[in-house]
């Protein structure tokens, strides 16, 4: 399915982003360094049922940047008020990774109603983050570093190496390892530093424990960024919430991997009468 590319200026911001689809408003949150393009393999199955609204967020993509700190407070508020400029003021909700925290922080807006929720790989509390990542993105964000980063970053064979070795794991789907290096070349350094440092250090667990309507969180087992296993049991406490835990699969995504995120999801925002928590690849 091909999406409509729009643009709307939003307090001063451009905001680029893609919509398309029928049904209710599902917004979707993309992650670090990314743009709406992440989605792309979710966009057939997910559009049947819901009009998919899908922006780059401000300082990613092609979208412009906001005039104060890019923090997941403030990310949040921005796409509030581009929700309402839409005319949204329901609307289910999914974020991914580093903006599972800007989707959460969305769910405070008293201008926006959220349904239901859909959580992958959320970096919900500094705890449930594995401490070599917390030091690795100190390192890598401190201002003595950041600009070879910034280098090593739009090199990719560098940028692919690193992803491979540290974070993503082998076997990741080409195309989107092509889409993530284009979303690398088109963020902006300012912003994306002073997200991630904000959003490694929010602690959310209080803020989606008191959510009285459905969350799904989608993790892969061997996700290098996550502590899998201490989230897994945080979130067995939370009563609203579902599990789903991809064997098999890190931080980086396979076709299967994909086609598998698409299926769950779609079953999910429909209302389909599931178990709680599973693991192995099937709900």
């Amino acid at each position: 399915m091909t999406l409509a590319e729009r643009e709307t200026v939003v307090d001063g911001t451009v905001f680029r982003y893609l919509m398309g689809g029928d049904g209710p408003p599902l917004v979707m949150v993309h992650g670090f360094l990314g743009s709406a393009e992440n989605f792309a393999g979710w966009w057939d199955e997910l559009a049947e049922e819901h009009t998919l609204v899908i922006p780059d967020l401000p300082g990613c993509g092609r979208s412009g940047i906001l005039g104060g700190p890019h923090t997941s407070s403030a990310l949040a508020a921005s796409l509030v008020r581009f929700c309402t400029s839409l005319g949204i003021a329901r609307a289910d909700l999914l974020g991914l990774c580093l903006g599972s925290g800007v989707a959460l922080e969305m769910t405070r807006s008293s201008d926006l109603v959220v349904g239901q929720l859909v959580l992958h790989t959320p970096l919900l509390a500094p705890d449930l983050v594995h401490k070599k990542f917390h030091l690795q993105a100190r390192v890598m964000t401190a201002p003595v570093v950041f600009p070879l980063i910034r280098w090593a970053g739009h090199q990719r064979w560098v940028s692919d190496l690193y992803k491979r070795l540290v974070v993503e794991g082998d076997n990741v789907d080409q195309q989107v390892a092509l889409v993530n290096f284009e979303n690398q070349m088109a963020a902006y350094p300012r912003a994306v530093r002073e997200w991630v440092r904000d959003g490694l250090a929010l602690d959310q667990r209080a803020l989606l424990a008191a959510r009285d309507t459905p969350t799904l969180v989608l993790l892969g087992q061997d996700d290098a960024i996550c502590n899998v296993p201490r989230l897994a049991r945080e979130l067995s406490a939370m009563p609203m919430v579902q599990l789903d835990v991809y064997a098999g699969s890190g931080h980086g995504w396979t076709a299967e991997y994909v086609a598998h995120q698409a299926s769950v999801i779609k079953a999910f925002l429909h209302g389909a009468d599931e178990p709680a928590f599973s693991t192995g690849g099937s709900r």
